[in-house]
């Protein structure tokens, strides 16, 4: 199936959120995280339709991988999201005065920064042949997490170095 074959499947008709349940039995080789977080809530999405409605889902394969900070911020993107990813890297500057409140307005994503220094659910990237893209990676979901990680190792956080997962489609 291809990615445009999602918008066909059963969805909440006020979220558009495609039906987990669903997901589940048509991919159950595809991890939970990538079910939720890309088909499920992005699945009927415009701009991802737009942008990956040729993907075809029956012959991705999904790693969980670490990276280093500077291969994952590297990743291409989809450019309607580049606004949006430089406002939340743009967090980081108050880092030095606002500590871990800087990150997310939610308490609990703050003290999973603040203990683990990287996110608490990994970001979807496709590998970057994928999109046709030049870089090793293409950010599909996680733009605020990112861009986040992005913000703290520009502003010197967080090194470039340090390790972090994402859920890897290729």
């Amino acid at each position: 199936m291809k990615f445009s074959g999602l918008l066909d499947l059963p969805h909440d008709e006020n979220t558009r959120i495609i039906d987990l349940r669903t997901l589940r039995i048509r991919f159950p080789k595809i991890p939970e995280d990538v079910l939720r977080q890309l088909l499920s809530d992005h699945g009927r999405n415009d701009e991802f339709q737009s942008a990956y409605c040729d993907i075809d889902i029956d012959r991705m394969n999904w790693r969980r991988e670490e990276f280093t900070a500077e291969q994952i911020i590297n990743a291409s993107m989809n450019p309607r999201f580049r606004q949006w990813f430089e406002s939340v890297s743009a967090r980081a500057q108050n880092y030095q005065s606002q500590g871990w409140k800087a990150t997310d307005s939610r308490q609990k994503v703050r003290e999973h920064w603040a203990e683990h220094q990287t996110w608490m659910v990994p970001p979807v990237l496709f590998s970057g042949s994928l999109v046709k893209s030049a870089e090793e990676f293409h950010l599909v979901e996680g733009h605020t997490r990112v861009g986040l990680l992005f913000g703290l190792v520009k502003h010197g956080f967080i090194e470039s170095s340090s390790s972090h997962a994402v859920w890897l489609g290729s």
